[in-house]
């Protein structure tokens, strides 16, 4: 045989046992890879947490009055909170009273109620009252008394924050100026000082006269400091006398909180924990990797307060009850760092707070706010000696509700968890948190599912997160967790499962309605749908599942089930099936004669879905643009961008079931399933006027002193010990001013009459470092650093009037910018170049339509 021959041979036998070889070794690898294991174990039998749990302690703090007139009462144990001896699992959103006009409080508390706020936190910002010593200002957008009545009015509860240092990005983090100029020590126990929070405790207490709790008011806490480490004996000293400065001025509350560390075994606060998605105050500039989205037992965000604190303590005393005041609802921008937090960040960080054991929910923000401006302004700068720059108005946060009282996307994924601790929260709240013996650290892995279950000997939840921030994680394709107590073990589901990339969920395990037992199901638990005939358990899948929506049944535990829609039962094991894709509604017989109905509706409508409360009976609305609930009427409303108007949808459907809408609008039934479906339009179509011109400079302005403008507000910053050239900061002032390098639009608008529209928004796309807004007076109305290209704003939302001008600003970057911008951002290598323009501009109708909607009848 010729020798290149033999050798081709020899090559192709050679290669083919190298391919078996390679295979093997592959077979092996994926065997033995945490993502190909066929099941995730936790063992129930054991704790992953420290200290004990005894839910029956008790009265272990020292807090206030806790019993209202009517005879309801607040309390706590070492785990969880309680309201008239049954567990709570509040939920609590923060808004700044001060940082949103007091026309629009009404419809924006309103917008949190329905989005399942039950308390509202909020900051008593001292130098938004008391701007010059011994003149305190408590009207207008600064009512404290007005809002507080408003909460009552809409049966939300009240968590008062008033410091006296608050931080939330204010200047000073509060404190007046005048203070900072008296020479007294601050945040310390010096008489002088404390004379100064005493009189601003008392005006404080003064407007909430007759709103505690105990008097049959919302006010039910209050947090004492923020931001203060206490663990030395001076400065627990401190805390205790700001708590009895507070109580002593008429705030006695049943909650006292204190949000930062204190000493061990220390006896006047609640604590609570906080976590972010990012942290926009980092002096990185880079991509930053937390570990906040890695389920395991309950931590704090070591980030927060690092700006000046430096990292702090993660670990969570478990002999306190597991709560939190600040879970991010989105994500403020600073100068140097213009982080852009996506709904399921901000998703994924709260479910992995609840999967660790988390029983309160306290959002910040929740609703975004604008800084008052008087001639200076009171963000929080680098210039006040703080080492970051903040718009100088707009503080927007991306929070579910913006600055302008539109709804992020965050809106809907936040509302997935908070209708869900509505109705499942007393459930959950007792429920010890379980976790697997191996769990993820590696903040950039791919390796591995993240798992818990919070459970009690009924049964519980699972919490599943297959999510990190800037990781992509592919799907795992036979995903099965098996929990094992007293020796029994159980998989779920039974058979290997596809389980999506970049998602999470919470499963049901042995959940009880109404006498039938749910073994296990991969839908996540929305709401409960009460009614005095037959209650409905809504549920939705995840979009990337397909038909993987099962619910495995104990068959003793009903006796028949009617497939409604769009579903499938098989008798022989006891299952339910149904795709995520369409609703579906199944009714089953308990075998003690009650029923139940199961919808499952897709994600997509899930996160669109509102519940209210008609008569005896619980309805589902859902639609794209927000409702809310205002005595017997339902309000929706949103942008109308397309003349399409609003379409809805309502569960239960019932003939009739809307008997009313606004004057001048059409209520178009547009037909039904399990939910009725319509669409409101207005009977007539309005449309803005706008007019933009590009503008000159002032006659009067040149180059020279347009540059010699900024040279002047440089050498104001150069004395902050904070400050980089790399990093200068907003250039632009309280009133407008020529800069180098602007470009300057003159944008005349005109807002027609129409009784259906609510507000109007102005949406615009530039290019920029920078854009701020300035009225016709030349002062500024709003402003933003550049991190996604797109601003709105609304005029209306202001100032109500039917027209009227603004002048937009647009600054360019500059070269050698050390500016953090997220991967997606577009413009991220344009703006040091300095390329600078309005790219569109257009204004939107917000129209809102009032219905009246009858109590349905069930099928």
């Amino acid at each position: 045989m010729e020798a290149s021959v033999l050798y081709s041979l020899c090559g192709q036998r050679l290669t083919a046992i190298l391919r078996s070889l390679l295979l093997f070794g592959m077979v092996i690898c994926f065997k033995n890879h945490p993502r190909a294991q066929s099941a995730y174990k936790i063992d129930v039998g054991k704790v992953a947490e420290e200290g004990s749990r005894n839910e029956k302690v008790t009265g272990f703090l020292k807090m206030g009055s806790a019993v209202n007139p009517d005879g309801d009462r607040f309390s706590y144990n070492a785990s969880y909170l309680t309201k008239s001896g049954e567990p709570w699992y509040p939920v609590m959103g923060e808004m700044h009273f001060s940082r949103v006009p007091a026309r629009n409080w009404e419809k924006e508390i309103l917008k949190m109620k329905a989005c399942g706020i039950q308390v509202i936190s909020t900051y008593i910002i001292w130098n938004h009252h008391e701007v010059m010593k011994g003149k305190f200002d408590w009207s207008g957008n600064r009512d404290l008394r007005s809002f507080i009545n408003l909460c009552q009015k809409y049966h939300l509860y009240v968590w008062l924050r008033p410091g006296p240092w608050v931080h939330a990005e204010v200047r000073n983090g509060g404190f007046p100026d005048w203070l900072l100029q008296s020479g007294c020590k601050l945040r310390s126990s010096d008489p002088a000082f404390l004379g100064y929070v005493d009189s601003f405790f008392r005006q404080i207490a003064e407007q909430c006269k007759g709103l505690m709790f105990k008097e049959g008011g919302p006010v039910i806490g209050v947090q004492i400091e923020n931001e203060f480490v206490f663990k030395s004996q001076a400065a627990y000293r401190y805390m205790r006398t700001l708590k009895e400065i507070a109580v002593r001025a008429g705030m006695d509350v049943p909650y006292y909180s204190a949000f930062a560390e204190g000493p061990t075994g220390q006896d006047e606060f609640l604590y609570m924990i906080g976590s972010y998605p990012d942290s926009p105050w980092s002096s990185s500039t880079k991509k930053l990797f937390k570990p906040v989205f890695f389920i395991r037992p309950l931590e704090n965000d070591a980030d927060i307060g690092a700006d000046l604190l430096g990292k702090i303590n993660r670990t969570v005393r478990n002999t306190y009850p597991k709560l939190s005041a600040e879970i991010g609802g989105g994500m403020q921008v600073t100068y140097h760092r213009r982080v852009e937090v996506s709904p399921r960040d901000v998703g994924a960080n709260l479910l992995t707070k609840i999967a660790g054991g988390l029983n309160a929910v306290g959002y910040y923000m929740f609703h975004g706010g604008i800084n008052p401006v008087g001639t200076t302004t009171l963000e929080e700068s680098r210039s006040s000696q703080y080492p970051n720059d903040l718009p100088r108005i707009n503080y927007d946060f991306q929070a579910p509700i913006g600055a302008m009282g539109q709804l992020s996307a965050a809106y809907g994924e936040l509302h997935l968890l908070n209708l869900f601790l509505g109705d499942f929260g007393t459930r959950l709240a007792p429920m010890p948190a379980y976790f697997p013996e191996v769990r993820k650290t590696d903040l950039h892995s791919t390796d591995t599912v993240q798992c818990a279950v919070r459970m009690d000997s009924s049964g519980g939840f699972i919490f599943v997160s297959n999510y990190q921030r800037y990781v992509d994680l592919p799907a795992v394709a036979d995903f099965r967790l098996t929990l094992t107590q007293n020796g029994h073990s159980e998989t779920v589901p039974r058979k290997p499962m596809v389980f999506p990339a970049n998602d999470y969920a919470i499963w049901p395990y042995h959940l009880f309605m109404e006498g039938v037992h749910v073994n296990y199901a991969t839908a996540q638990p929305l709401c409960i749908l009460k009614s005095s005939e037959v209650d409905t358990y809504v549920f939705f899948g995840q979009e990337q599942m397909a038909a993987n929506v099962l619910f495995s049944l104990d068959k003793n535990s009903y006796k028949s089930c009617h497939v409604i829609q769009n579903g499938h039962f098989q008798a022989a094991d006891g299952s339910l099936r149904c795709t995520s894709e369409k609703p579906a509604l199944f009714e089953l017989s308990a075998r003690s004669g009650k029923k139940v109905r199961i919808l499952v509706i897709p994600r997509a409508m899930a996160i669109h879905a509102y519940k209210f409360r008609k008569g005896h009976k619980d309805i589902l609305l859902v639609t794209k643009g927000y409702a809310y609930q205002r005595g017997d009427q339902i309000r929706i409303g949103g942008l109308d961008s397309i003349g399409t108007g609003l379409a809805f949808q309502l569960y239960p459907a019932g003939h009739s079931q809307v008997l009313a809408c606004s004057h001048a609008a059409q209520l178009l039934k547009d037909g039904a399933d399990v939910f009725d479906h319509y669409r409101l339009e207005p009977e007539r179509k309005t449309k803005g006027r706008l007019r933009v011109r590009a503008q000159a400079p002032a006659k009067t302005a040149t180059d020279s002193s347009a540059r010699a403008f900024e040279q002047s507000i440089l050498r104001r910053y150069r004395h902050g010990k904070y400050f980089k050239a790399s990093q200068r900061g907003p250039l632009y002032q309280a009133f407008f001013h020529d800069l180098p390098g602007q470009k300057n639009y003159r944008i005349d608008y005109q807002l027609p009459e129409n009784p259906l529209i609510l507000d109007w928004m102005m949406k615009i796309a530039y290019t920029g470092d920078v854009m701020a807004l300035f009225d016709q007076r030349q002062r500024l109305v709003y402003d933003q650093f550049n991190y996604n290209g797109n601003c709105d704003f609304s005029p209306d939302y202001l100032t109500k009037s039917s027209k009227g001008s603004l002048m937009l600003q647009l600054l360019p970057g500059y070269t050698g910018m050390d500016v953090f911008w997220e991967d997606n951002f577009s413009q991220k290598n344009t703006i040091p170049a300095g390329l600078t323009g309005l790219q569109h501009l257009s204004l939107l109708p917000v129209y809102e339509f009032s219905l009246q909607v009858r109590e349905a009848k069930d099928f």
